[in-house]
C-alpha cells in the first residue's frame, strides 16, 4: 500500500496515484486525479475500507446479474459474435441457461457444476461435457474481468480425460462409406463431400465454407482461407484426379461449393453422414475420421511428413509426427521385408559360401589318423558338414 507522483502530460502537473491490493488479494494501482497529498491520502484509506467491507460481508457487494442476462447481453454479443464457432457456443449456452435458470452469477457454486457434471454424464459422451464446462468457465473469464463476478467455480472441476481418437477407415471400409453415402435419398450431396474429404482432410467447418473463388482448376489446388482454417492461417491443398472431378461435377448455384438449391451453404451433415455409417455397417466412425483417414493414405503413401503437415494445416510438424509418425514407421518396416524379398537370392548365395568356408576349416582341424576330441556344441553342426 503506497502513495506515489507521476507526472501528467496532458495537464502538465503531477497526479498522485494509489497502490493496493483487493479483496481477492489483487494489486491494484488506480490515479486520484488529484495533485494533493491528503486527497490521495483519504482516497487510499476509503479505498482500503471497502475492502475490508467486502472481505467480511461479500455478499453485500457482489453484483446482481443473472447468468442468462449476461450471456445474451454481453459475453455472446461482445465477446462470441462473428467468430468462428459462434454457433457452436451459441447452442451450449443454450444449454447452460435451461439447465441454471434465473440463477444470478454469484449463485453458481462449483456443486452446482459437479451436479450438472453428473447428469450430463449419462445423456452425451465426455468430450461433450468438457466442451460445455469450458465454455462456463470462458463465460465467468468474462464475467470476472468485466467487473460481474469475483470468482470462477468452474476452476474446481475437474475435466475428463480424453483419449485420444485413432480410428481410421481402411480400404474396404472407404469403399462401403462411398457407395452408402450415395444412397442417401435426402441428401444427394453426401457422396461428393465424404469423397472430396477423404482426397483433401478439410476439417468440416472449412469443407462447409469451401467457396468456388477458393478453388484453383488451372493450378489444381483448394485455398483455406485464414478466416476459416483453425489457427488463422492460409493454406493450400494439392488437388489429384478424383478430388477435381469431384468438384467439376457439382453445379454452381452460388458463392459456395457445397450448397443447396437455393445456395445456401449447408450447415451441418451429421445426420446423413451417420445415416450412411449405419447404412454401410460400420462402427464408430465421425466426419472428423475421414480426415484422419487422409492423413494415413498420404503416409502410408510415403508423402513425406512435411507436406502432410501442410496439406493439414498442422500448427508444427510435431503434431503430424504425432498422430502419424507411427503410420510411417511400420510403413518403412513394411518396404525393408520388401527390400529382404528382393535380396533373399543375395543372401542364399552369400550364407552357401560360408557354409563352404566353415566346411573346410572343419576338415583342416581333422588328424590325418585318430579321432578328434568332440568340441561342445559343434556335434551336430561337424557331423552335418563333413558328411
Amino acid at each position: 500500500m503506497a502513495i506515489f507522483k507521476k507526472f501528467n502530460k496532458s495537464e502538465n502537473r503531477d497526479i498522485y496515484w494509489i497502490d493496493y491490493y483487493d479483496e481477492n488479494g489483487i494489486r491494484k494501482r488506480e490515479s486520484t486525479g488529484s495533485s494533493s497529498h491528503s486527497f490521495a491520502k483519504e482516497y487510499l484509506n476509503r479505498k482500503l475500507d471497502e475492502v475490508a467491507h467486502r472481505k467480511k460481508l461479500p455478499d453485500r457487494y457482489v453484483p446482481q446479474v443473472k447468468f442468462a442476462d449476461f450471456v445474451d447481453n454481453e459475453y455472446l454479443l461482445i465477446h462470441i459474435k462473428g467468430a468462428k464457432y459462434e454457433a457452436n457456443i451459441k447452442g451450449i449456452c443454450k444449454k447452460l441457461k435451461m439447465w441454471i435458470g434465473d440463477k444470478f452469477l454469484h449463485e453458481i457454486n462449483s456443486r452446482m457444476i459437479e451436479i450438472y457434471k453428473k447428469e450430463r454424464m449419462e445423456k452425451v459422451a465426455d468430450n461433450t461435457i468438457n466442451n460445455e464446462l469450458n465454455t462456463l468457465s470462458g463465460i465467468f473469464t468474462k464475467a470476472i474481468e468485466w467487473g460481474k463476478a469475483s470468482i470462477n467455480p468452474v476452476h474446481r472441476v475437474k475435466r475428463f480425460r480424453i483419449k485420444e481418437r485413432k480410428r481410421i477407415l481402411d480400404q474396404s471400409e472407404q469403399e462401403a462409406l462411398i457407395i452408402a453415402s450415395g444412397k442417401e435419398q435426402k441428401a444427394s450431396h453426401l457422396q461428393a463431400m465424404v469423397i472430396f474429404d477423404l482426397y483433401t482432410g478439410l476439417r468440416k467447418e472449412e469443407l462447409l465454407t469451401l467457396k468456388w473463388s477458393d478453388v484453383d482448376f488451372e493450378n489444381e489446388q483448394i485455398h483455406v482461407r485464414a478466416e476459416i482454417a483453425k489457427y488463422n492461417k492460409d493454406r493450400y491443398i494439392d488437388l489429384g484426379i478424383h478430388a477435381l472431378t469431384v468438384l467439376r461435377s457439382l453445379p454452381k448455384r452460388g458463392d459456395y461449393v457445397f450448397c443447396d438449391k437455393q445456395g445456401k451453404p449447408f450447415k451441418n451433415f451429421r445426420r446423413s453422414f451417420e445415416s450412411a455409417v449405419t447404412r454401410a455397417k460400420l462402427k464408430d466412425v465421425v466426419i472428423h475420421d475421414l480426415r484422419r483417414t487422409f492423413g494415413s493414405n498420404c503416409v502410408m503413401a510415403g508423402i513425406a511428413l512435411a507436406t502432410v503437415q501442410k496439406w493439414m494445416g498442422h500448427a508444427s510438424i510435431t503434431t503430424t509426427i504425432k498422430h502419424y509418425g507411427h503410420l510411417g514407421q511400420s510403413f518403412r518396416k513394411e518396404e525393408v521385408k520388401k527390400l529382404e524379398g528382393r535380396m533373399d537370392t543375395c543372401m542364399d548365395t552369400w550364407l552357401k559360401s560360408r557354409t563352404e568356408e566353415a566346411c573346410k576349416s572343419l576338415k583342416n582341424l581333422v588328424p590325418p589318423a585318430g579321432i578328434e576330441p568332440a568340441t561342445p556344441g559343434l556335434g551336430n553342426l561337424c557331423s552335418i558338414l563333413l558328411s
